[in-house]
């Protein structure tokens, strides 16, 4: 089931998207090559998810999506609040 979990996400660049998208990769600044495996992801720039590549992500089967790689582990080094009651 995770297999189909994380297939809803990935994706190929394709010839219309690098078009489309001349501005390269949110995550790691570098332009996307036609063929690259990429996933939508949530990251350090919003709520909204956005293409990235797939080395530069992380899947977090808990919330059942992708997350950009430094956001990943920056959620993960944040200690959790304790309760005041």
């Amino acid at each position: 089931m995770a297999d189909n979990d994380k297939k809803k996400w990935q994706t190929i660049i394709d010839r219309e998207y690098l078009i489309a998208h001349p501005e390269g990769c949110p995550a790691c600044g570098q332009k996307f090559n036609l063929g690259d495996p990429a996933v939508y992801a949530c990251g350090t720039w919003g709520q909204d998810s956005k293409l990235i590549h797939e080395s530069d992500a992380v899947f977090d089967a808990a919330a059942q999506m992708y997350m950009e790689r430094e956001c990943y582990e920056g959620r993960r080094s944040v200690p959790k609040a304790k309760s005041e009651f």
